[in-house]
Formats: structure tokens, sequence, C-alpha cells
């Protein structure tokens, strides 16, 4: 059988959250992942919102933004973030020292 795929009304409607909430949360990985169904289309699979009804504090982290790609494939689509490194200064100025204006 084929997997339904919920819409973000329907996801709000049945799940009681916010539509931020809702984006919030799945980018976190603490609520259903969202798939891309082409387009600006998301859906979320009907199945994982079932299971994260019947217990939303059970469910886990892990869960990862996908999209399909040109072959129909799902891939993952969330970028692994770098902090910049620290600033180091010239020996001699220290970091509190203000700029001229």
């Amino acid at each position: 059988m084929e997997e339904r795929y919920l819409r973000l009304k329907e996801v709000i409607k049945t799940s009681g959250l916010s539509r931020n909430t809702v984006l919030r949360r799945s980018e976190k990985g603490v609520f259903p992942r969202k798939y891309s169904l082409g387009g600006k289309l998301i859906g979320w699979k009907e199945s994982e919102i079932k299971k994260w009804v019947s217990n939303p504090e059970g469910y886990g982290l892990g869960n990862q933004p996908t999209t399909a790609s040109s072959s129909g494939d799902l891939q993952d689509t969330r970028h692994d973030y770098k902090l910049p490194e620290p600033h180091s200064y010239p020996s001699g100025q220290a970091a509190s020292q203000s700029i001229p204006t």
C-alpha cells in the first residue's frame, strides 16, 4: 500500500500545533520530518504523524528533512553548519580595543 502524505493544514489540525511549531520541531528532529512533494509542496507521512500523536514525548531525535531528487529518491536536505573560527588579533592588540570612527 502506498504511503499517504499530509499537507501542512492537515498536520496542524491533527497535531494541534501551530504552523511555526510544526516547522520548527520538524527541523529540530522532535517531530516527523517533512518531505518535498515537488516544487514548493511539502508533506508529512501520515504514519509518522499518527506515531507522533500517539506518543509526542517519546518521539525521538534524528529525523531529518528530505527532498525528492530528480531520480525520485529522497535526499537529506539538512546542512551541517560550522561555527566561524575565533578571530586572532595581532600581538599587542586586545579584542576590547575600539575601532576609530
